[in-house]
């Protein structure tokens, strides 16, 4: 994986799809970035530490993520939707405010 400098973003959307009974998550703009599990929260979680794993390697910087929603909310949003788009359902995410500091 190519090392990036600079500073990483600040924001993330994480874009959540169902395949093949899978609960997935990817980022347009972290190429690299696809995490599932069968079960939704513990794919939504996953989804949430993946993206932090993943900027600080690539940006060799320990950053953390956090959702811009509870589970519980994000679970009924989606449960509300009438249909999922193709383009999939969007989970937006901030970068933690402590490490946001460090990224200043």
């Amino acid at each position: 994986m190519a090392k990036t400098r600079g500073a990483p973003p600040r924001e993330v959307t994480l874009v959540y799809k169902k395949v093949a009974g899978t609960h997935t998550f990817y980022s347009m703009e972290v190429p690299g970035l696809i995490v599932g599990n069968a079960d939704l929260e513990k794919a939504f979680g996953l989804a949430i530490d993946g993206l932090s794993h993943h900027i600080s390697r690539v940006f060799e910087i320990d950053v953390k993520y956090d959702s811009l929603v509870s589970y519980d909310q994000f679970r009924r949003d989606v449960a509300s939707a009438q249909t999922l788009s193709q383009l999939g359902f969007p989970l937006r995410s901030r970068i933690h405010e402590a490490a946001q500091a460090l990224t200043v």
